[in-house]
């Protein structure tokens, strides 16, 4: 489930039971609201439109992309950042066929799956996500009097990358260092890493010795891969992460008994909030606003 969570949070983040969408005023800083009583969601799988109330939209969400264990606190934080991303989407966002936004862009389950999920757990679970949801759906996250769409990941590699806007602002998060979510490792052998890579790359040749293979790693601060060559083409660390289904680009190669060792640290795009920090935040006593002003200032939680 975790990876399961993992790989819904990379892929790529209102009023209770209505879509809305928002505009801001610069002169009174006042919102105003034009309710949709529903959505229509592309589900890339299934190749199938769906028509939802926004409030199971959001829901679906936060059961795809959060653990429903964390603290309270944490999830209505969480619950304001994918509502702030949803409405970002539906405002911004390119239909895809047809649809208002695709599950592609914000990882979803229904509730029949997450159910299926959750076992006997999902009452409760659901009791408790749709608390938070009802928090969440009541903010959403500004910055320049501009809706925004927040970055959030399961946990960092210890310190989050910076994301090129202020509120994306790089984070030291001790927490994460610590996790029992910081590090995977996937091993694959060396028959397999040529016939995929080269069919991306299109690479004709390699070395005779497989350690060689790979060259040329660059990082950035926060430990993501932001390239390597494969045989003298370039790969980024996010070709990587989406052809092996890896947690995060933050990746690491060893050749060793006649493998290679994929060693991630993270999961996730290893941006804005970690979730397994805020949970930390949370259990140390820090409410949702708190929480997201941490993560995000100098962006603004503002009421809808």
């Amino acid at each position: 489930m975790k990876k399961l969570i993992c790989l819904i949070l990379i892929a790529f983040s209102a009023v209770i039971a209505a879509a809305l969408m928002y505009t801001v005023s610069s002169e009174d800083e006042q919102h105003s609201i034009q309710p949709r009583e529903s959505i229509t969601l592309y589900r890339e799988k299934e190749s199938k439109m769906l028509t939802i109330p926004y409030n199971e939209l959001v829901l679906g969400c936060m059961f795809a992309e959060l653990l429903p264990s964390y603290a309270d606190e944490a999830l209505k934080a969480a619950a304001c950042v994918i509502n702030s991303r949803c409405l970002y989407l539906l405002q911004n966002g390119e239909r895809i066929n047809g649809a208002d936004i695709s599950d592609k862009q914000c990882a979803w389950m229904s509730p029949e799956e997450a159910e299926t999920e959750y076992g006997r757990s999902y009452s409760s679970y659901l009791k408790k996500l749709s608390a938070a949801a009802e928090y969440g759906m009541r903010h959403a996250l500004y910055y320049e009097q501009q809706l925004i769409s927040p970055a959030m990941c399961l946990c960092s590699t210890g310190r989050t990358d910076n994301g090129g806007v202020p509120y994306h602002s790089p984070k030291k998060l001790a927490a994460d260092e610590t996790s029992s979510e910081l590090l995977s490792t996937s091993a694959y052998s060396a028959d397999n890493i040529r016939r995929t890579l080269t069919g991306i790359t299109g690479v004709s040749s390699l070395s005779a010795r497989p350690s060689e293979w790979f060259s040329g790693a660059v990082y950035t601060d926060g430990g993501t891969l932001s390239e390597i060559r494969f045989g003298g083409a370039r790969l980024t660390g996010s070709q990587l992460r989406d052809t092996f289904k890896l947690r995060s680009a933050a990746i690491t190669i060893e050749y060793t008994e006649e493998r290679f060792v994929f060693t991630v640290r993270g999961c996730g795009d290893n941006l804005g909030m970690s979730l397994n920090s805020a949970a930390e935040l949370a259990d140390s006593g820090m409410n949702a606003e708190e929480i997201l002003e941490y993560f995000y200032s100098p962006a603004e939680l503002m009421m809808l």
